[in-house]
């Protein structure tokens, strides 16, 4: 039988970017992090795309709409923001849990929300092509990179969840069908070593809902550890860090 809200008062003190996990409005296909007490009874995961919207007896909705959840456990719940949230508002976010209703928690929305995600405080940077395509460009010391880890014209990814809507549109929880790429409808540019960096590719990653992949090709004529930009509708919004060496 569910409990009336009253027996379950304010259980989620914060919402946060889930690569940032910086507190802000949220956007639609963005991974946020829910943090409270008691938000569940045991810790769960989702296995398998599309994600479940109930996971270890847990829902969560935003303005009514159930959200794709990737985990659940008593004080954290990792889950994707509804594609169909309009930005520029408020929004909804409620829990039922072990038949437990929590009391709303209110958010604002935005058009995008981007972050990059990070390791050891560091956007995480990764060759995008070759042998060596997926490893770490930019943590640590650049001479315990593997060969061509540091170079001139390197194909980089950069990873990141909040930047917005896609063409064609990907329903949250869902990957892009088949071979299509999900392109992001939201207006990019990424600069390194204040020069503009060719963007070959922002969307979707074709496995992991949420997550947006960015392929840039490095400008020509820098040399070591380079600060990269990345811009979302003419507005800075994160920054990363990548080695090179001019050959």
């Amino acid at each position: 039988e569910a409990v009336s809200k009253e027996d379950w008062p304010n259980p989620i003190q914060a919402v946060t970017n889930s690569a940032s996990f910086k507190i802000g409005p949220i956007s639609p296909g963005e991974l946020i992090s829910v943090w409270g007490t008691a938000l569940a009874k045991d810790t769960a995961a989702a296995t398998a795309v599309p994600l479940p919207k109930e996971l270890g007896k847990v829902r969560l909705t935003i303005n009514a709409e159930s959200a794709p959840l990737y985990f659940v456990s008593p004080g954290l719940i990792n889950v994707q923001v509804p594609a169909s949230i309009p930005p520029g508002n408020f929004a909804q976010i409620d829990i039922w849990s072990n038949g437990l209703y929590s009391e709303p928690f209110e958010v604002t929305t935005s058009k995008t929300s981007a972050a990059f995600f990070r390791y050891n405080n560091e956007a995480i940077v990764t060759l995008a092509h070759g042998p060596n395509a997926g490893q770490l460009v930019n943590i640590g010391n650049p001479a315990q990179s593997p060969a061509g880890n540091s170079c001139e014209f390197c194909y980089i990814s950069l990873w990141a969840t909040g930047l917005g809507l896609t063409n064609p549109p990907v329903p949250s929880g869902e990957s892009p069908p088949g071979s299509t790429l999900a392109r992001v409808i939201a207006s990019l540019a990424v600069e390194i070593g204040g020069k503009k960096a060719e963007i070959q590719f922002a969307g979707l990653h074709p496995y992991y809902p949420g997550l947006y992949q960015i392929n840039v090709k490095t400008p020509s004529g820098l040399n070591g550890r380079q600060t990269g930009k990345l811009i979302v509708e003419n507005a800075e919004v994160d920054n990363f860090t990548v080695y090179t060496v001019s050959q």
